[in-house]
């Protein structure tokens, strides 16, 4: 999904693995979130490893699920949003996700238990989005998903 030139969102970031990947196929521009403070460090750490900065990459700490103000600061228009995390926390993210995206954005999701995945794909769905395609891996789910 990147041709270049896109804005991503990476929700649950960790390291910065898929901002930073983002970043190095073409995006123009990366914001990951964590709930963890070393998350941050460690991403902006992994991103200069990269020779990626501030103008491209942005790493932060908050929870967009709870925090009305980090959601209102990361703002909207992301071309691509991105969560590798539990089931669990995509489920709860579901209903945020569209506050985010621009129209015509797609929504990417993995680290799903392949036993999780109906209960993934009905949260996506109660939250207005439309599976686009699924993948397998082993025991692992990849969801890809836009706005109905």
């Amino acid at each position: 999904y990147i041709r270049g030139g896109e804005r991503v969102l990476d929700l649950g970031s960790g390291s910065g693995i898929l901002s930073i990947t983002a970043l190095l196929l073409g995006a123009a521009s990366a914001v990951g979130v964590d709930i963890d403070p070393k998350a941050e460090d460690i991403a902006r750490e992994n991103a200069g490893i990269n020779q990626l900065h501030s103008d491209r990459f942005t790493a932060l700490t908050g929870d967009v699920i709870d925090d009305r103000s980090m959601s209102r600061r990361l703002g909207d228009g992301y071309d691509i949003v991105l969560a590798n995390i539990v089931a669990d926390v995509i489920m709860a993210l579901a209903p945020h996700v569209l506050s985010f995206l621009k129209p015509g954005g797609v929504f990417i999701c993995s680290g799903i238990l392949d036993r999780r995945y109906e209960d993934v794909r009905a949260a996506l769905e109660r939250a207005g989005l439309r599976i686009l395609s699924t993948d397998t891996q082993d025991d692992w789910r990849r969801i890809t998903a836009v706005p109905c």
